[in-house]
Parts: C-alpha cells; sequence; structure tokens
C-alpha cells in the first residue's frame, strides 16, 4: 500500500470491504509502517486482523482475496463453512476471523452513529454484530488452539524481543483489552449526552468474558483523563478560596461548571460504592465548602453562602460529607435568622460603651425594636435553641446598657426596668442569675448613691503629703461590691483637722482616690465646725481685748515651789505626756504609710487578675477563669481586712493629734 500510494497507483489497494473512507494519507500509512517494524505491536495488530489460513500464504487465500476485492458475502460464506472443518486450526481461525469481521463491522457502524445518529432498526442489527463477536470472541479465549496458534506465529518471526511468554501476557490481558474498546465507545456518547447509547456499552462489558475481565479497573483507566479534569478544577478553586477570598463565590460557580459534565459521566461508568467515585464527589463538594466558608468570611452574604453550600451538597457522596454540609446549611440559615439581632445589639453596645451617657436610649430603641424581632424568629421553624439564642443576645445587651449608664452616672433608678425587660426576655437561667445579680446591685447602688451629688471636679487634697492643707479624714459606711466609702474633707492646719468643709463616696486608687459624689456633712461634723469656728472667734475676741487693756494676752507660767523631790531641770508632767502622745502619732503614720503602700500595690494585682479574668472569660478558657476567680476573692478578702485595719489606724491617729492639739493629758 506504501508503494502503491507513493506510485500514486492506489486505487486498488482501496477495494477492501474494510477499507477506510477517506483513505490513509501517506503519512499515516509510514507511521503504521513504522509501527509494524516493532515486534510487539506487530503481532497485537496483527492479532486483531485477519489470518490467512496458513501463515504466509495470505495472497493465495481465497476468503482474504475476496475480502480484498470487497466481496464480503463470499468471504463470510468460505469461514462460515470452515466452521465445521475437522482441522481445528482451519477451525479456530475462522472463529477467530469472523469474531473480527463482527467486531469490525459493529465499530464502522457505531463510528457511523457517531456523527450522525442512526435509525432503531440499524441500532439493533449493530447490537447483533456485538454479540456475535462478543460470542466467538468468548469461545476463543480458552481455546488452546487459538493462543497456540499466536506462539506459533511469534517463532515464524523468530525476533529475539519476542518470547512466547508474550502470548500467556496477552492471554491475560484480552478481556481487558476488549473491555476498553466499548468503554471508550461508552465515554464518546456520554460526551455527546447520548446516556442510553453509552449505558449499552457498559451492559457489554459487564456480560462478557465474566471472571476473567476487571471492569472497575478498566473503567477507572478510561475515566483518569475525566479525572484529572476534576482534581485540577477542584485545586484551582480551594487555591483561590485560600489567597483570594474576595474571588472565592465565582471560583465556586466555575468549579461546579467545570465538573459537572465530567462527574455525570463517571457517575455512568462508576457504580455508588465506588471508592474514586465517592472520593471525586466528596472533594468538589468540600472545595465548595471552603468557597462558602472564605466568602462568608470577608463578605457576611449569607445568602450567597447558602446558595454555594446547596450547590456543594449536590456533589457530595459519602455520608460524612453531606452531614458536614447539611450542619453548615442548618448553622447558615439559623445565622443568617440571628444576623440583624446580632448586627442591631452590636451596634447598641458599641454606642453605649463609646457615649455612656446615651446607652439607655439605645437599649429603648434595642427594647422597641425587639418586640418585632422576637414574633419573627418565634414564628420560624427554627430550633428552640436559637430562638432562645436571640432572646439572649438582646437580655444581654439591654443589661449591659443599663450597667454602662448606671457605672458611669451613678443614676442606677432609671436602669431598674432595663434589668426588669432584659429578666423577662432571657431563656438562659444563668443569664436570669447574671441578671438577677446586676439588678440587686442595681438596688443597692440606689439606696448606696441615692443622697449622692455630682460633682464637676474632685477636691483638693494639698495636705496629703503636708502639714497644712486639705485632706480626707475617716472613713465609714463601706460598701465591700464598690469598695467605696465616706470620708470628710478637712482643712488641717499643721495635722490638726479644723473645719470639715465637706463629706464624699470615694474609691481609694493607686494615688489619690475617685470621688464618686457629695453627701452632707453628719451633725457631729456640723458641730466640729462650729466648735472650730467658734474657738476662732473667741481667741479673736481675746486678742482684740487683752490689746485694749494693754496687757499681754498670757501670763507667764508659774514657777514651781522648792521641792526635794524634783529637779530643777525635768520638764513638767504634762510635757513628757505630749512628748510621749507626738511620738506615738508619728510612728501611727509611719504605719499607716506602710498600709497604705501594701494596699496600692494589692490594688494594682487586683486590676491586673480582672483583666486576665475578663480575657478568660471571653476567650471560653474556663479552668483558667474559674482557678483566678478563688486567687482574686482571696486577695479582695485580704485587701478589705487590711483597709479596716488602715481606717482603724487612721482614726485611732486622728484622735490622738486631737488630743495633742487640745492639751489633753
Amino acid at each position: 500500500m506504501k508503494h502503491a500510494e507513493e506510485m500514486g497507483d492506489a486505487k486498488e489497494e482501496h477495494l477492501h470491504v474494510f477499507a477506510l473512507n477517506p483513505p490513509p494519507r501517506l503519512e499515516q500509512i509510514r507511521e503504521s509502517a513504522l509501527r509494524l517494524q516493532t515486534p510487539e505491536r506487530r503481532i497485537v495488530d496483527e492479532f486483531f486482523w485477519f489470518w490467512p489460513m496458513k501463515w504466509g500464504d495470505g495472497k493465495q487465500d481465497p476468503a482474504l482475496l475476496a475480502l480484498a476485492k470487497g466481496d464480503k458475502s463470499k468471504t463470510y460464506n468460505i469461514w462460515t463453512k470452515l466452521l465445521t472443518s475437522d482441522r481445528s486450526e482451519k477451525n479456530t481461525i475462522s472463529k477467530h476471523n469472523l469474531a473480527i469481521m463482527f467486531h469490525l463491522t459493529a465499530l464502522e457502524n457505531e463510528l457511523l452513529n457517531l456523527k450522525a445518529s442512526l435509525s432503531n432498526e440499524s441500532l439493533s442489527k449493530i447490537d447483533q454484530h456485538w454479540r456475535m463477536s462478543f460470542k466467538l470472541w468468548e469461545e476463543l479465549t480458552e481455546n488452546e488452539t487459538f493462543w497456540s496458534l499466536i506462539s506459533t506465529r511469534i517463532r515464524i518471526l523468530d525476533d529475539p524481543q519476542l518470547t512466547t511468554g508474550f502470548t500467556r501476557r496477552m492471554r491475560a490481558t484480552f478481556p481487558e483489552a476488549l473491555d476498553k474498546i466499548n468503554g471508550l465507545l461508552a465515554l464518546q456518547y456520554m460526551e455527546d449526552n447520548r446516556f442510553d447509547l453509552a449505558s449499552r456499552h457498559i451492559v457489554y462489558m459487564k456480560e462478557t468474558h465474566q471472571g476473567f475481565d476487571n471492569i472497575p479497573k478498566t473503567l477507572a483507566m478510561i475515566t483518569q483523563p475525566l479525572q484529572t479534569r476534576i482534581r485540577d478544577a477542584v485545586f484551582q478553586a480551594t487555591q483561590i478560596a485560600d489567597k483570594e477570598p474576595r474571588m472565592s463565590a465565582q471560583a465556586a460557580k466555575e468549579l461546579f461548571m467545570a465538573v459537572s459534565k465530567p462527574l455525570k459521566i463517571i457517575k455512568g461508568f462508576l457504580s455508588p460504592n465506588d471508592h474514586d467515585r465517592i472520593t471525586l464527589c466528596d472533594i468538589v463538594a468540600e472545595s465548595g465548602l471552603a468557597c462558602a466558608d472564605a466568602h462568608f468570611r470577608i463578605e457576611h452574604n449569607f445568602e450567597q453562602c447558602l446558595e454555594i453550600l446547596k450547590e456543594s451538597q449536590k456533589f457530595a457522596e459519602s455520608k460524612e460529607t453531606r452531614n458536614k454540609i447539611s450542619d453548615d446549611i442548618v448553622d447558615t440559615q439559623n445565622a443568617s435568622l440571628l444576623n440583624p439581632i446580632n448586627q442591631l445589639c452590636e451596634q447598641v453596645y458599641t454606642i453605649a460603651q463609646e457615649k455612656p451617657e446615651k446607652s439607655l436610649e439605645e437599649a429603648q430603641q434595642l427594647l422597641d425594636a425587639s418586640h418585632e424581632m422576637i414574633a419573627r424568629i418565634n414564628a420560624s421553624h427554627v430550633p428552640d435553641e436559637i430562638k432562645n439564642r436571640a432572646k439572649d443576645r438582646i437580655a444581654g445587651t439591654l443589661m449591659q446598657c443599663a450597667i454602662i449608664h448606671g457605672n458611669k452616672t451613678h443614676n442606677w433608678k432609671p436602669c431598674v426596668r432595663f434589668f426588669t425587660s432584659s429578666l423577662l426576655i432571657a431563656a438562659d437561667t444563668d443569664l436570669k442569675k447574671h441578671i438577677l445579680n446586676n439588678q440587686h446591685i442595681a438596688d443597692k447602688n440606689i439606696e448606696l448613691f441615692s443622697n449622692l451629688k455630682p460633682i464637676s471636679a474632685a477636691p483638693s487634697l494639698s495636705a496629703a503629703n503636708s502639714s497644712t492643707g486639705f485632706k480626707l479624714i475617716g472613713a465609714s459606711d463601706h460598701d465591700t461590691e464598690t469598695e467605696s466609702f465616706l470620708s470628710t474633707h478637712y482643712f488641717v492646719f499643721f495635722y490638726i483637722p479644723l473645719f470639715p468643709i465637706g463629706r464624699y463616696r470615694v474609691v481609694k486608687i493607686p494615688n489619690g482616690y475617685r470621688f464618686l459624689g457629695k453627701v452632707p456633712l453628719r451633725n457631729i461634723d456640723k458641730w466640729h465646725l462650729f466648735i472650730s469656728l467658734g474657738l476662732i472667734a473667741l481667741a479673736v475676741f481675746s486678742m482684740i481685748l487683752n490689746g485694749a487693756n494693754g496687757k499681754p494676752s498670757h501670763s507667764s507660767t508659774p514657777s514651781l515651789p522648792p521641792s526635794s523631790n524634783v529637779k530643777k531641770d525635768s520638764p513638767p508632767a504634762s510635757s513628757l505626756y505630749q512628748r510621749q502622745l507626738a511620738d506615738e502619732i508619728e510612728t501611727g503614720k509611719v504605719r499607716a504609710k506602710e498600709m497604705a503602700e501594701e494596699i496600692e500595690d494589692m490594688d494594682g494585682r487586683l486590676e491586673d487578675y480582672e483583666r486576665r479574668m475578663k480575657m478568660y472569660n471571653d476567650t471560653y478558657m474556663t479552668d483558667e477563669y474559674n482557678n483566678l476567680v478563688q486567687i482574686f476573692n482571696a486577695l479582695v478578702n485580704e485587701r478589705q481586712n487590711l483597709f479596716e485595719e488602715y481606717s482603724s489606724l487612721i482614726d485611732e491617729v486622728n484622735s490622738k493629734v486631737n488630743r495633742f492639739n487640745s492639751g489633753e493629758r
């Protein structure tokens, strides 16, 4: 044929019954000639062509001559008659050639059908050709004469690259090779969306050579290019979700489009229990899930996220993956219902923190809107857990707004109704206890701070580090929860508290006090003030009176009578008492300063513990939080005891100062 093509005289060469149309090009013929030079390829190609009744006698073989002239019927009749021959070789060769004829006829018509759909009658004839071919091939598969003919042909070729072991390998792989032909036809029909014809070829594969072939292996091999396309699409979508999350929604859409048809074809080939099929479907679903997660992290678009998740669920095959995506869909649906409530609560809480004076206004707006939101979520078909989460979020935000307002303004009365409302809305038992506890604190604060008047600025404490000026003296009416107490603001002259100017509720802080508000002076403070003013007025009047009489304002101290029991240089007893009192005052002041420093150190540690406790609580580190609470409470008790001791010492020192100033013995 190659020589005829080169000489331009190949017309007669294309009269063969199974001649290609259009005829092969010269380049194709040369490629085929080169392939025949490879011994193993030559044997395989000869295996799937017509054999003469005797090797090397093909030009005189009547059936092959008729075939070359295009007389298919004559060829068929010759081989059919030889099927009854007494000679097993002729019988076997005829059976092989008829199997090839039916196989080629079926393939030829299948190729025509792929180009243009044939009639049902034609398809029925194709089916008959396939079944006749399969019948003959199955008879040959276990025919020892058939395989000995191939071994004989190998010996005739006498090529060192060919051994009789090659025959054994051909025999072992022959059923799968035939399956592959039908598998590839099924693949083409599936790509052309003609799944009924594709399934017909899969049926052929399953019905033939049962026990000798490995259909799952063959189908996996045929679909390998499709599997590679799917894995590449999954990898690309996953990479985009990881590195370009803003493009993840588009990546998911492109992924589903890219894998839809290949997966449909693979599902047509592989059984529902096939490992490769399940894995491919699941990795597509999980890649879609990754895209949905990435999209939500950036855009917070519940609707589009749900769309991606529902599309991903269609691809999932394993129970685990289906359940995982189903749970995500439920969570996202629930979150989408909670989202308006969460956003409003977050907005209200943020404004309350930034502008505490407006916290109750924001709380009222939330309370007004909550009725409709709670009614809407109650009417939905979501689990009670989600409904309760919505209620608890609203109740918790109302409570926080009330706390923020009360802590900032110390006006707790208007906060009470928001505690009551949050208690009615809350569903969680622990939250209700928390609200009740804060309501109790608010009630106590109302009682504690009801007579407090706000102050625009803290009063002067100029005598804190000197003997004359203004300072706080005394501590009474302690409140353990706020750590506050009442103290009197005095004008001090040389450590002597002369005038009580005001009374304040304060909290001791490092290096000073935090003033919560002002309260009226006590009666004892008023008497102290009147007495101090009276003594000053009396002293001034005495000075004026003595000046008018021209007499000194005081008389000289009378001398003691001589006594053998008193030394002349011994001081009076009153002077010794005053000196002892002064020493006790100084010792008390030193100890008070040491205690104040200890309290200040404890306050610093408590602030650090509070910060860490808040962090543990916010990050759900329950064990660490509970352990630190015990340490915190122990330190609070220790500080309280020390503060009471400190307050008593201050009162004692002040009492001694008063006695010292009055000259008491």
